[in-house]
């Protein structure tokens, strides 16, 4: 059995300091919430009155005057001014100042129960009317103020019943016909309640219940309960008429939400020339909005004749979506929490008035709708940034990880791998998600197109999570970007008398390009092995190659001169594809010479004349005998052989081969070893390969 408390709300908030509690007086009752993902488990609410501790369980929470809600991640209490505690009222003579002492119940994750304390004192913010009407999510609450709510029309039964020695209630058909007579206690059996202050009656009652009726009004059914309380008030009988009613639920056309409610309830209104609509509002959670607010949450408040329309777009502020997912199809529910009242006054023939407060909680709520992710390219090309948004969700989902291209990434190694990823919040509490992707990133593929145009593309597999219910679902995105004016450096060379030098102008997109010789990158490090001169400045970077040294390719050898020729590449620095190939042809002079080409041809120019005395240079051969010059002149001689012919021998060292020939002469040895040429017998070369790799050629 519920005693009731007659509480009214003030204007004030009190939040603890970790947030876990938000208790608010607002103007009809009393809101607790409380932060269920903090506190782990949903918490259990207890009613402090004088008697004892009541639980406020969901059994018997419409009939003592209490909603429990669990959405969003928080738990919620809204306690009715006239809910089961009416010896908390302070103001028992105006009705507007009430005291509240709830237990808020706690279970750690050890399973005790921890218990907290709340008190609040609220003062009614605005009076209350002679009839006020409360439609609750789960029960109806009528007030009356006792003086002046006496139907006419009931004057025969109060004769009948002028003998009654306590409070009676009687139950009415549409015909306004009796359905039951009975006490007090037999209706709380029931599960209806009923109350007074010494200012006002209470009647209370859940939905569907035995007595209450169904009918239409204006082609929109609604449920009416129609009561009739009886008791004695001094030497009379008076009579007090409760009716109350619900209109049908919303219905939802796939973008928007629909209600309808008839203006005028006929089963409350039955002096229809006395009556005077004096507001209509619409608000929210259970709370009212001005007419600027409620059209910038996009709340539309229409009357169509002698119906009330209200639209809610899905999404709308002030409500919430819900997920879930088939299928790994991401599904939304969105669910309204509409707050109407109607003020209306009933006008008698002497100017005298009764105002009535009808107020209406209603939840309005779509079915399962399919919400395909989108996904919106942000990308600015020249800022070199992949921007991608993906939206929207509920409050419920978070991203857990993406994979781009073949990297998966939970979002946390994401963020520590640089990647800015970041929630964005919209307006209705959905929201959505940025990830920010360098194009040099190495997840992004890059392809040079030709023409200048470099395109960057990137594939994005999202894996998001509904926090509750831990379902995961994919989405996948593909982005696309071409920069302009991407082309390979510009590159010049010319010819020195014992090099070739290279100018390669600095690229607009740093990094984007790399300089080779060969298959090697062109480093600082690379120059110093090989005996290049690096230099480089703020527009450009200089490559200077010394003859003779790694990378030339000799060509068209004579006794006077010789082609050498040296290559370098410009390579997309991340694919390795090359884009681009500069080559320089010099003309050298021939003085002294021993080359060794990549197909294993060897070529040695020699001077005779510097022997005493001369050696013909006709008269040079190979160690074998029948190789002789290719080219002679007065004092010089050319041999070009195979390495592996005219005598040729082979050593082999750590990592390269030796390969050894001699010139001679029938006159003598014109070659020494220690100098360049000598009287001693040799003329001795190497060749020298890294395995089967040409890498350099001395020459002793």
């Amino acid at each position: 059995m519920c005693f009731q408390l007659c509480d009214v709300n003030g204007s004030y908030v009190t939040t603890d300091l970790q947030g876990l509690f938000i208790t608010e007086c607002r103007d009809r009752y009393f809101w607790v919430s409380v932060d269920v993902g903090f506190a782990g488990h949903v918490p259990r609410f207890e009613a402090v009155v004088e008697n004892g501790v009541h639980i406020i369980s969901e059994d018997h929470a419409s009939m003592c005057g209490y909603t429990l809600n669990n959405l969003n991640g928080r738990a919620s209490l809204r306690a009715s001014y006239f809910s089961f505690q009416r010896q908390n009222c302070i103001d028992l003579v105006n009705d507007s100042n009430f005291l509240f002492k709830l237990n808020v119940v706690l279970t750690d994750h050890t399973g005790r129960e921890n218990k907290y304390s709340l008190t609040e004192n609220c003062t009614l913010p605005v009076d209350w009317s002679s009839k006020e009407i409360l439609c609750e999510e789960n029960y109806i609450e009528v007030g009356l103020f006792k003086a002046g709510n006496v139907n006419p029309v009931w004057y025969a039964a109060v004769l009948l019943l002028s003998a009654i020695s306590e409070w009676q209630i009687m139950f009415l058909n549409q015909d306004l016909q009796s359905l039951d007579a009975m006490s007090i206690s037999d209706a709380r059996r029931m599960g209806y309640m009923l109350d007074s202050t010494p200012n006002r009656v209470v009647f209370r009652s859940a939905y569907n219940q035995t007595h209450s009726t169904i009918t239409e009004i204006d082609r929109i059914a609604v449920e009416v309960i129609h009561a009739t309380v009886f008791f004695r008030q001094k030497w009379a009988v008076v009579m007090l008429d409760t009716v109350a009613y619900l209109s049908a639920p919303s219905s939802f056309d796939g973008v928007i939400l629909h209600w309808r409610t008839p203006k005028v309830m006929t089963p409350l209104v039955q002096d229809f020339p006395g009556f005077v609509s004096r507001s209509i509002e619409l608000g929210v959670d259970a709370r009212l909005l001005d007419e600027a607010t409620r059209k910038a949450m996009g709340y539309v408040l229409g009357e169509d004749g002698q119906v009330v329309q209200v639209s809610v777009p899905f999404g709308a502020p002030g409500g919430y979506i819900m997920s879930l997912v088939e299928n790994n199809v991401y599904k939304e529910s969105y669910k309204a929490f509409l707050c109407y009242e109607h003020i209306y006054s009933h006008v008698f023939m002497d100017d005298n008035e009764i105002e009535t407060r009808h107020r209406q909680l209603r939840v309005m709520e779509t079915p399962l709708v399919p919400r395909i992710p989108f996904a919106i390219d942000e990308t600015v090309p020249h800022e070199e940034v992949f921007t991608v948004y993906l939206g929207s969700f509920a409050s419920d989902v978070e991203l857990i990880a993406i994979k781009l291209n073949e990297n998966n990434l939970s979002v946390t190694d994401a963020i520590q791998q640089h990647y800015l990823i970041t929630k964005i919040p919209h307006i209705n509490g959905s929201h959505g998600f940025i990830i920010k992707v360098p194009f040099e990133d190495k997840s992004v593929n890059r392809m040079y197109l030709g023409e200048g145009l470099l395109q960057y593309s990137a594939e994005m597999n999202y894996t998001l999570n509904i926090i509750e219910r831990n379902d995961t679902f994919f989405h996948h995105v593909s982005v696309v970007a071409h920069v302009n004016d991407a082309f390979p450096p510009d590159v010049t060379a010319f010819c020195t008398a014992q090099s070739i030098i290279f100018r390669i102008n600095h690229p607009k997109q740093a990094g984007l390009w790399e300089v080779c010789v060969g298959h090697q990158a062109l480093t600082s490090d690379l120059s110093r092995l090989k005996g290049y001169i690096l230099k480089n400045d703020s527009q450009s970077m200089t490559l200077e190659v010394p003859l003779f040294t790694s990378g030339y390719i000799y060509e068209d050898i004579t006794l006077r001169n010789f082609v050498g020729t040296f290559e370098i590449l410009i390579r997309d620095s991340k694919t390795l594809e090359i884009h681009k190939r500069t080559t320089k042809h010099c003309y050298f002079q021939t003085e002294e010479l021993t080359v060794c080409s990549t197909d294993g041809m060897m070529t040695v120019v020699a001077t005779t004349t510097k022997t005493w005395p001369t050696v013909p240079p006709s008269s040079t051969t190979l160690l074998d005998r029948r190789c002789r010059p290719k080219a002679t002149d007065e004092t010089r001689v050319m041999f070009s052989f195979g390495v592996d012919t005219c005598g040729t021998r082979l050593m082999l060292g750590d990592g390269y081969i030796v390969y050894e020939n001699e010139v001679i002469s029938d006159g003598g040895v014109i070659i020494d070893q220690e100098s360049a040429i000598t009287r001693e017998s040799k003329f001795r070369y190497l060749s020298i390969y890294e395995t089967s790799k040409y890498v350099k050629i001395e020459l002793g």
